[in-house]
């Protein structure tokens, strides 16, 4: 409830900012895909996150591809383009799981990371096995005890 005794929204996102960004994302990539993705790019990192994402990228994706890969390669590394990166490569995972593992490869965050690559090798263990074992045996960044489970697991 705010200081105006009116209850206000909260996303499970995190800051009212971040649900901001998200709504207006969402509205803003229905209306004018190009417009969108040019006022998510000038976006400060602490209000982007896996929400705001997706609510863009699919309808940016669907436009323009090599716009958002570039744009997601001149992202600033850290939290935020991880969170960008994890929404990407679940837009790539049913046309390009290997692609996909590509950009999984690029995310930072351990806990971001391993979510992503369990997604990603389930993929892969179903589209290209062989592919998908060798992804996982060149995996680095994540839990070493996590990164051993899921080694045996596919062999």
């Amino acid at each position: 409830i705010s200081s105006s005794g009116k209850e206000t929204r909260r996303h499970s996102s995190g800051s009212p900012a971040e649900y901001a960004t998200e709504y207006l994302a969402g509205r803003l990539a229905m209306e004018d895909v190009e417009k969108a993705a040019e006022w998510f790019q000038n976006l400060p990192a602490s209000v982007v996150s896996e929400q705001s994402a997706s609510a863009l990228l699919p309808h940016w994706y669907a436009r323009d591809p090599e716009g958002v890969t570039r744009w997601i390669n001149e992202l600033t590394p850290g939290l935020a383009r991880d969170e960008v990166a994890r929404v990407f490569v679940g837009e790539l995972l049913d046309q390009d799981p290997l692609a996909a593992a590509g950009w999984a490869d690029t995310i930072q965050d351990p806990a971001i990371k391993q979510d992503v690559a369990l997604k990603v090798l389930s993929n892969l263990r179903t589209a290209h096995p062989a592919e998908g074992r060798e992804w996982l045996e060149q995996l680095t960044g994540v839990d070493p005890e996590w990164h051993a489970r899921m080694l045996r697991k596919v062999r």
